[in-house]
Parts: structure tokens; C-alpha cells; sequence
């Protein structure tokens, strides 16, 4: 698992240190970087897909086209209908030429870093690239550059791990992307991210065992759900209640639409998970957001259970809300010791940028009887 993640010139960090435990609540005042901290994670941990869609505040073009690879070029080039020029650009922080985002686990360590080029500036496969598609590089055409690296130590309990390298390039005006892995040896992770407040994530298909889960999840907003089925219609679940009803997903509100979309992406997760060499993330911003408060303590408590059967995942998390950080501390403060922490985010001012504290569990207790230390 990582153990901390230092983000610098990311969007409206300058240079920020998180420790990370196996869960770790991210919280702060809004305009803060909660958001961002997650943002740069899921770019960290997804090698050669630097994919904003996933980031549903983000503005999406129409554009909707694929060009297939050209023989005996390295980089290959995809039009896949997303326009990223605002996202991009807003990344590195004001003055800054790149953004980088490290993190560490065990003896390894992973570097991304990010950097907007002119074309003049880029290498010159990467021309030679753009030239055999037609695209020009003529004044004001601007790529976004991408890298990421795994470095590893050397100990007495492991082999030696080979470097990882990989590039991507991204061309802001039109959006291809030219894609090519450089070095060897291999960086497998598994990362998905959802935003609570605005996301509703249902696959293609329900196993089995996802049913089983979901249905004790919904149990959380209505104890009578007996079953949960895929509609056969793409975006549809159906409710069954006292094992004779059915209702749409929507009929249980928000909030069930919300804790739903959480559990079948972690049960996506899991699947992917199984072919990840390291490591194994899930980060949700908003957590608990459209869910009642008198039911943060129980969606806790499922989360508690489903990480003591699946230890390999980590999660990073983000609330703004008082009611769902004292359900948080009330359910993990009898949690293994370590497993849970909370990181408040405070910005004092531009010089000294975003600063943390750190309440491991032993603060709980006092955190949700209303003693804790509030600043900025």
C-alpha cells in the first residue's frame, strides 16, 4: 500500500505531503484540493491513460472519431471524443512548467509528471508521428506531455524490481493521443475513482457475488431488499423488496443510487485487482454524499467489513460533511489499530500554500464528542 504521496504544482497545490493509511478521509473547506489529491492519485496509478472523462465536472466535446496505428511508427494515435484543452492547461499551477505527483510504497517508489509543450518543443519522433496523420504543428498547437516512472530498491527480502518507464502525449486543439512504452519490466496497478455526488456507475453485467453484495449494501437504505437483478437495459437495476416487489434502483433515492454505485465499481475493483503486481487504489470524493446521516454509521460499518475481507485494497476519500466524519470515527475507532486516519487540509496563505494535520484513530473518540482542533 502507499504510504504517502507528495503533489507538487498540481492545480492548487504547490507542494503537499499526505500520509496515506489503508483508509484515509481527506477533509477540508471547499476550494481547498481535496478533489485534487484525488485527481492526481488516479493519474499516478493509470500508466498511458491520462483519461479526465472520468471527472464528470469536466466539459466534453462532440468529437467522435479513431484513427487506426501506422505501421512502423512507435507512437500510436487515437481521437477518443474528449476535449481536455481547459483541463490540462489548469494543471500545472500558475507559474509553474510541470506538475509532478510521487508516491511511495515499500521500496518502490512512482513518479507522473506533466508538462504542456509547443510542437517545436516536442521529440522528434513524436513530429515525425503527428506529420504521417496530417496534423499540423504550426503556431499555438500545444501538447500536453505525460511520464511515469517506478523506481525500486533493492533489499534483503526481494528481488531487485526492474524500472518502469512509459510516455504519453496528448494534442490539446483536437484531441489525439500518441502513446508508446519505453524500458521494461512491469507496473500493473488497479485504480478506479467516482465522485458520489454526481456519478452513478452500473456495469453491463451483474455476477452473482456483486448481487449478493449489493443487496446487503441496499439493506443500509431499506432492510427490506431481498434481491437485486440487471434490467437487461444499459444504466438499469432493479429493487426486489420482500422478495415479491420490484422497483427500479431510483425508487430507493439518491443515496441508494450513490452506495450502489460504490459497491459495483469496488466489486469491478476486486476483478482487476486479481491481474494488479502492486497495487490496488479506490478513490471516492464526496463519500456518503444523498445518503441520510442516520445511515453514515452503517455505510461505514459495511465498508469496515468489506476491507477486513479485501485487505489489499486502499482507499482515499473526501467529505466535507460533520455528520459523515463523526460515523467515520465512531466506526473505525475500534478498527485494527492504524487502519483509518483523517487528513485535514487548511491554506493559511499563497506562500506557504495547502498544509495538512493528521488525527490518527486515537483522536476519534474526541474527534465526533466535538474536540477536535479546527484551523484555516
Amino acid at each position: 500500500m502507499l504510504q504517502k504521496v507528495r503533489i507538487m504544482n498540481y492545480r492548487g497545490l504547490k507542494d503537499t505531503t499526505i500520509p496515506l493509511a489503508p483508509v484515509t478521509l481527506i477533509t477540508g473547506t471547499n476550494g481547498v484540493g481535496k478533489t485534487s489529491v484525488l485527481e492526481g492519485l488516479y493519474f499516478l496509478l493509470s500508466p498511458q491513460k491520462p483519461d479526465a472523462a472520468v471527472f464528470s465536472r469536466y466539459p466534453k466535446s462532440l468529437l467522435q472519431t479513431n484513427m487506426p496505428g501506422t505501421v512502423g511508427l512507435s507512437y500510436q494515435l487515437s481521437i477518443i471524443g474528449y476535449d481536455y484543452h481547459s483541463f490540462w492547461k489548469e494543471c500545472p499551477t500558475d507559474g509553474a512548467s510541470e506538475c509532478r505527483i510521487e508516491a511511495f510504497f515499500s521500496t518502490k517508489k512512482i513518479l507522473w509528471m506533466m508538462k504542456i509543450s509547443d510542437f517545436s518543443s516536442l521529440e522528434q519522433e513524436i513530429k515525425n508521428t503527428a506529420t504521417a496523420y496530417g496534423l499540423q504543428g504550426g503556431v499555438g498547437v500545444q501538447y500536453a506531455l505525460w511520464e511515469w516512472k517506478l523506481k525500486a530498491k533493492k533489499d534483503n527480502s526481494s528481488h531487485e524490481l526492474t524500472d518502469y518507464s512509459s510516455k504519453a502525449v496528448q494534442q490539446l486543439s483536437i484531441e489525439p493521443r500518441f502513446s508508446q512504452n519505453i524500458g521494461s519490466g512491469n507496473y500493473y496497478t488497479a485504480c478506479r475513482y467516482i465522485d458520489m455526488s454526481s456519478t452513478k456507475y452500473i456495469p453491463d453485467k451483474l455476477p452473482l457475488q456483486t448481487e449478493n453484495l449489493l443487496t446487503d449494501a441496499l439493506k443500509i437504505i431499506n432492510p427490506n431488499v431481498t434481491g437485486v437483478r440487471h434490467d437487461g437495459i444499459p444504466g438499469r437495476l432493479r429493487v426486489i423488496i420482500n422478495n415479491k416487489s420490484e422497483y427500479s434502483l431510483g425508487t430507493l433515492g439518491s443515496g441508494a443510487e450513490s452506495l450502489a454505485s460504490v459497491l459495483l465499481m469496488l466489486s469491478e475493483l476486486l476483478n482487476a485487482g486479481e491481474k494488479s503486481d502492486f497495487l490496488v487504489m479506490f478513490l471516492a470524493d464526496e463519500i456518503g454524499a444523498g445518503i441520510h446521516y442516520s445511515k453514515l454509521e452503517e455505510m461505514w460499518g459495511f465498508l469496515l467489513r468489506f476491507l477486513s475481507k479485501y485487505p489489499r485494497i486502499q482507499m482515499v476519500l473526501t467529505t466535507h460533511s460533520q455528520d459523515c466524519i463523526d460515523a467515520f470515527c465512531k466506526t473505525f475507532r475500534n478498527a485494527k489499530p492504524g487502519m483509518a486516519h483523517i487528513v485535514q487540509l487548511h491554506k493559511f496563505d499563497e506562500i506557504e500554500g495547502v498544509q495538512t494535520t493528521v488525527y490518527p484513530y486515537e483522536t476519534f473518540t474526541s474527534i465526533f464528542s466535538g474536540e477536535w482542533e479546527v484551523r484555516g
